[in-house]
């Protein structure tokens, strides 16, 4: 699980550090949505990308230097496919963060990547596997 919560300290991190991307007008906070996970392989549920999404936005949410965008909001977009500057407008967000999880044997492996939506640029991307079991609250619908 220390993969996965990477992710949000990560992104984050980079959010802060560099604000390159329009702060909400609301504040002078970067915004940051999360988009759900793809999630490969046949025999991954198909919510397990969904749940990654959701905990990486719970975790983000407790972040005061940033604002993360409602998980009704992000998800709502899922089906959606576009440059990453209109998605960006849509949610009013100046980041988004994306990626995609699958299982191969006892390793979750995570591909992520942070967006600027104002440049439509990539600004970081990582990969991480961890061991083991799937975390619990992953694998809940």
């Amino acid at each position: 699980m220390a993969g996965i919560a990477s992710i949000g300290v990560v992104a984050a991190s980079l959010v802060q550090w560099r604000p390159t991307a329009t702060p909400s007008l609301a504040t002078a906070l970067p915004v940051i949505a999360v988009m759900p996970f793809e999630t490969r392989g046949a025999i991954e549920p198909d919510h397990l990308g969904a749940s990654l999404a959701e905990t990486i936005i719970t975790m983000l949410s407790r972040a005061p230097q940033i604002m993360t965008i409602a998980r009704r909001s992000s998800f709502s977009l899922r089906d959606k496919e576009g440059d990453v500057r209109t998605l960006g407008q849509t949610l009013q967000a100046g980041y988004l963060l994306e990626g995609s999880v699958w299982r191969d044997g006892d390793e979750l492996h995570v591909s992520t990547r942070l967006d600027d939506t104002h440049s439509g640029r990539q600004v970081w991307a990582a990969r991480f596997v961890e061991r083991g079991k799937i975390p619990t609250p992953l694998l809940m619908p």
